[in-house]
Order: structure tokens, then sequence, then C-alpha cells
């Protein structure tokens, strides 16, 4: 795992913190890991899905029948109905 140092934090910052981190019963380290993960997460969530939306949009570009290739639900049933691919 990687680490990261943090320097010239004013002391109220530092103060906060660690009340922060005793009031949620959690050691300093692990309330500002908390709070590091939660503020990225945002980030990788929001790339996430938009890669998802992308794929989905990539999926009904491919489903889609070009153009005069009929592709109308009308045309496809009465297809169907009368024995045409």
């Amino acid at each position: 795992m990687g680490q990261l140092i943090v320097r010239n934090l004013d002391e109220w910052v530092v103060a906060a913190l660690k009340a922060q981190a005793k009031a949620n019963g959690r050691s300093a380290e692990a309330e500002h890991r908390r709070i590091l993960e939660e503020a990225v997460a945002g980030t990788r969530r929001g790339a996430e899905l938009a890669r998802w939306k992308a794929l989905a949009g990539d999926v009904r570009r491919r489903s889609r029948p070009a153009a005069g290739e009929g592709g109308d639900a009308i045309s496809i049933v009465r297809g169907m109905r009368d024995g045409r691919p």
C-alpha cells in the first residue's frame, strides 16, 4: 500500500481530525484513510458510471439496424406473420 504524508496543516485542522476520529471510534490514521477514500470514491464511481454509459450506448448503436435494412416494428411483425425473414 502507498503512503501519504501531509505537512504544514493548521493546528485546528489536526485537532478537528483527531476529535472526529475519536467521535467515530477510530484512530486518527483510520479516520484520515476513510476521509480520503470517500473523497476519491465519487470520482471513481463517476468514471465507472461514464464507462458503463458509453458501453450501453455502443451496444444500442450496434443493435440498431442500418438504414435501409428495415427495422420498424410493423415491418418486422408483418414479415414474421407472412413468413418472410
